[in-house]
Formats: C-alpha cells, sequence, structure tokens
C-alpha cells in the first residue's frame, strides 16, 4: 500500500477492521500520508486502537471509528484515496464493501446477484476510492477468484493480485 501511495500520491488511507491498530499507527508514521481512518466494529479493539495512536503520538493524523466496514465513511461523507481490508474472510470484504449481509445461505459468492455488484460499485465511487487492498483469510483460492469476479464486474481492475 505504501508503495502505491508513494506512486499514486495517496495521502488519505481507511483501515477496515482495523482491530489493535498498529497498520493503523505504521501507515500515519509515513510522511506522504496524511490521514488514516481506522475503523473497527468492536468497541474492545477501538480502544487498543486509541491506545496505541496516543502511545505513537499519532492523534493528529489517525481518525479512530466505531462502526461496520464502510458506514463510518459513506455516514460522515468522507473520501479515501485508498481502503484496506485485511484479516477477514472473502464473504466480509464483499459485505464491507457493499454494506449488504452475504449471509450463511450463500454457498459460494458466484451465488451473489447483481445488487452487491451495484452496491459495490455505488460504494467505491461515493468514497471516490482509488485502491483497495485486500488481504481475506482465510484464503481459500477458490473464494479469491471469486472475490476477483465480483470486483472486476464492479469496475475494478487488478495492479497486483496474488493467490
Amino acid at each position: 500500500v505504501l508503495d502505491l501511495a508513494e506512486k499514486h500520491g495517496y495521502t488519505t488511507i481507511a483501515d477496515i477492521g482495523a482491530d489493535h491498530g498498529m497498520l493503523s499507527c505504521y501507515l500515519a508514521s509515513k510522511k506522504q500520508i496524511r490521514e488514516v481512518m481506522a475503523i473497527d466494529n468492536s468497541a474492545l479493539t477501538i480502544q487498543l486502537c486509541t491506545e496505541n495512536v496516543v502511545k505513537g503520538g499519532l492523534t493528529d493524523k489517525v481518525a479512530i471509528k466505531l462502526g461496520d466496514g464502510l458506514t463510518p465513511l459513506l455516514n460522515d461523507r468522507k473520501t479515501a484515496d485508498a481502503v484496506i481490508i485485511a484479516g477477514v474472510g472473502s464473504s466480509s470484504v464483499v459485505s464491507i464493501l457493499s454494506g449488504r449481509s452475504v449471509g450463511c445461505s450463500k454457498s459460494s459468492l458466484s451465488d451473489l446477484g447483481d445488487e452487491f455488484v451495484d452496491s459495490i460499485r455505488k460504494n467505491t465511487n461515493s468514497l471516490q476510492l482509488k485502491c483497495i487492498a485486500i488481504q481475506p483469510w482465510p484464503s481459500w483460492i477458490v473464494h479469491q477468484l471469486q472475490l476477483s469476479s465480483l470486483l472486476l464486474h464492479s469496475g475494478w481492475s487488478f495492479a497486483h493480485q496474488s493467490v
């Protein structure tokens, strides 16, 4: 992400599922990054994130939000150059980007309808995103390929992909 930030001049990054905030702190410590938005849906991890941001002296560069996925950004009408989603399953990535629950009844991401593609396109356009960095876990290859297909149908292309 930092390589892309340098290459393309990205200065605002949203860390979705920020957990303890270590990635957010690392990114905020870099000169080219102007703002990091650390978002998590757990009050406990937001507390840990806040402690780490304060310890790192990064309160002026890291905005911490409690909420689900992209919702805090969309509600605040924020924009970001890049979004990072790491450490969650492919279904969770789709839920985060689309704002819709994938649900347990779907046997695969390829079963999702056009409403998911439309929601991903709408949400990422609203945020004016230029880059989505995703590291799903567990990284089952079939789920990664289905996620890739869904993102391609949503209008995204890949600068780098490895499975």
